[in-house]
């Protein structure tokens, strides 16, 4: 989390650079994916709530962002989800001449 991986296609990030000197033996993507792919909800539950408290513990004992207790960004933007049939409520062709839905994800 702290090197902007939030994703398992950001492992090659990692994978690169001086990066295995920070980290080392990280898996490919694709291993990574095949792995999950075993999880089931419950498990995805888990690691989420895991995923939570180390980034609460690791912006308690590391300066990530200096100042953010007293100061908060939020990134707002439009996004399309592909949608079937015309019985979806809301729905409508888009910019990207697709059937889909448009909502606006937020991060603090």
């Amino acid at each position: 989390m702290a090197s902007g991986a939030d994703s398992i296609s950001d492992l090659d990030r990692l994978r690169s650079g001086a990066m295995g000197r920070l980290f080392t033996d990280v898996r490919a993507a694709s291993t990574i994916g095949t792995f999950l792919r075993w999880f089931t909800p419950g498990h995805v539950a888990q690691l989420e709530k895991l995923g939570g408290e180390v980034l609460r513990r690791l912006t308690e004992h590391t300066p990530l962002l200096p100042g953010a207790d007293r100061l908060a960004f939020l990134d707002l933007d439009s996004k399309i989800t592909r949608v079937f049939g015309r019985g979806k409520e809301g729905a409508a062709y888009g910019y990207t001449g697709q059937w889909g839905l448009n909502f606006l994800a937020g991060t603090l």
